[in-house]
């Protein structure tokens, strides 16, 4: 079973705004998928940045999914660990420095890493 590394955050849109900031947070360009779940994603060498604009997740481990549009997947391509939490570690810190998002970053869906939040409410 693999670990992941997953960002929730709001709000998703508009859009073009949203993928863009995550694009600069990555240092790359995402790009549109074929229809399936993912709407969004980029090759970061050894590893992928996905994106849903929307999800089904509710609260679970005191995490309140539901309050967030939008989720940001990395992925290692060689299932190594430390570098894709550093990776997702890294495009949460690049999202919270534009203090425009609402945001957690979890682990396994069940361990908050991070969270942050802009100074407006969210």
């Amino acid at each position: 079973m693999s670990i992941s590394h997953t960002i929730f955050i709001s709000p998703g849109q508009p859009v073009e705004r949203l993928i863009s900031d995550i694009g600069s947070a990555c240092g790359t360009l995402l790009h549109v998928k074929t229809p399936g779940y993912i709407d969004y994603s980029a090759s970061l060498g050894h590893a992928a940045v996905e994106v849903e604009m929307s999800h089904d997740y509710e609260e679970d481990h005191g995490i309140r999914f539901e309050d967030y549009d939008a989720l940001i997947t990395v992925r290692d391509f060689d299932s190594n660990i430390q570098r894709q939490e550093q990776i997702a570690t890294e495009v949460f810190r690049n999202l919270a420095h534009l203090d425009t998002y609402c945001m957690v970053l979890v682990r396994d869906f069940q361990r908050l890493l991070d969270s942050a939040a802009p100074p407006r409410p969210c």
